[in-house]
């Protein structure tokens, strides 16, 4: 869940990286001991 808290952070301090990490979390998703991130949808109304 850490990971999460760290990708929301740096997402939010860049915007540019927000849109990149929308785009590339379908193709490749970061390898997680939990479960694959969200779609790009859940991330588009989750911000």
């Amino acid at each position: 869940m850490s990971y999460l808290l760290f990708l929301l952070a740096s997402i939010g301090n860049k915007p540019a990286s927000k849109v990149k990490f929308i785009l590339v979390s379908p193709h490749s998703p970061l390898p997680t001991p939990h479960s694959p991130l969200p779609t790009p949808k859940s991330i588009v109304n989750f911000f």
